[in-house]
């Protein structure tokens, strides 16, 4: 009898242990965040086994407001809605977006007896949301501690999953109404001494300028010079391949091979994400070269840059042979923040630009009004800097030191 009990004690242990030792975690970045009506943001899906061995990964659901949030559809060659898949594990089992109920299905396996594992957070998909409306609103998992019925980590058939971070969202607090210094008009009982956002700096007067005397601008940045059609521009050669819904150095490449010519791309986004505007300018080029004028990315390869595109476009656009001056590399050294106007802001708002999820509007006037600020805040969130507060109290929408780094690492 003894003999007996002694077993099934052990086999207790053996079949509770799993619970106890192994733990894993899902969460979504940035968990929290502050947009515009009309605004596209990145929100990722992390993966953290810490350090357990898995078999896959079973999102079900992770869900949204369908009248508040809108997903994009990063893979233009299915038919569907899809999210960007990573690619810690091999095979994607399910990769679905239901816009009616706003839930999102995820799954992603380990293959041919192989397993995965990390010991950090780690991207196991991405998605883009719209916001569509000036609201609060949250995404979160579906998941219950033991059930196996809804959002689960499997390994060796047990699910480890031990807890989620969702996500909640909210509106960018509304301007004042004009008139109020900041709105970009300097009204009628605004000065330069009151308010130099609105009405320039004041400048007292000097004696005439000699021939190398240069004089301030007083007024903010309103445009910077674009190269003129002659100019060198200096771009590499394209390699590929290409992924419609990723995003990668050599997607930026070819955005900006592409936005050389603004009648094939008008809006000259350099993201580096291969979305439905590259799609759309990549189509273009192929119909205006005689290349391919309809079908499908997965068909025809109508809106896929290809070999044969890829051909076309080094030879139309890479400067390769030609000596070109270096692009200088974009840095900031200054600490920004709302209200200044430099040539310093130009090039941060430059840097900001070229991340569309960031700075939709793209608007490069040297002065830091609510937009570029609101464009930071996004930045410091997306690269989880700081992502709460405000600028007196975390540095929350103004550039200080850790977000001056990460900015000139980009900007490089």
């Amino acid at each position: 009898m003894k003999k007996y009990l002694l077993t099934l004690f052990f086999l207790g242990i053996i079949i509770l242990l799993p619970k106890f030792v192994n733990a894993a975690t899902l969460s979504l970045s940035p968990s929290s965040g502050s947009y515009s009506v009309g605004q596209i943001f990145t929100v990722n899906i992390l993966l953290d086994t810490q350090g357990q061995s898995i078999d896959g990964v079973d999102i079900r659901y992770l869900n949204y407001n369908p009248s508040q949030l809108e997903v994009q559809d990063d893979n233009a060659t299915q038919t569907g809605i899809q999210i960007t898949t990573g690619n810690l594990m091999p095979l994607t089992q399910a990769n679905n977006v239901d816009k009616t109920t706003g839930k999102i299905t995820f799954s992603q396996i380990t293959a041919g007896g192989s397993t995965f594992k990390s010991s950090g957070a780690q991207i196991l998909a991405t998605i883009h949301f719209k916001i569509l409306q000036a609201v609060n609103t949250t995404v979160s998992f579906d998941y219950v501690s033991g059930r196996t019925s809804d959002s689960n980590i499997a390994s060796v058939g047990v699910d480890i999953l031990t807890g989620v971070t969702n996500g909640a969202y909210g509106p960018t607090s509304q301007p004042p109404s004009a008139p109020y210094c900041g709105d970009g008009a300097c009204n009628g009982s605004e000065t330069c001494s009151t308010c130099s956002s609105d009405c320039g700096q004041c400048v007292i007067p000097a004696p005439a300028p000699t021939s190398t005397s240069v004089i301030p601008p007083t007024t903010p940045i309103t445009q910077t010079s674009t190269p003129s059609s002659s100019s060198c521009v200096a771009l590499g050669t394209l390699k590929g391949p290409f992924g419609i819904g990723r995003t990668s150095e050599e997607i930026k490449l070819l955005q900006q091979m592409l936005s050389q010519d603004k009648i094939i791309y008008p809006e000259a986004m350099v993201t580096g994400y291969y979305g439905n505007l590259t799609i759309k300018a990549v189509q273009k080029f192929q119909c205006k070269y005689n290349i391919v004028c309809s079908g499908a990315p997965n068909t025809s390869g109508y809106g896929l840059a290809g070999p044969s595109t890829r051909a076309k476009l080094n030879q139309v656009f890479s400067t390769t042979g030609t000596t070109c001056p270096a692009t200088p590399a974009l840095a900031i050294t200054k600490y920004l923040y709302l209200g200044l106007t430099n040539s310093e802001v130009t090039t941060l708002q430059q840097i900001l630009a070229k991340d569309i999820t960031v700075y939709p509007e793209g608007k490069i006037t040297g002065y830091f009004g609510n937009l570029t600020q609101k464009a930071v805040k996004s930045f410091q969130c997306k690269y989880q800097i700081i992502c709460s507060g405000d600028p007196q109290t975390t540095g929350y929408g103004a550039v200080g030191p850790k977000t001056r780094t990460k900015l000139n690492e980009i900007g490089k």
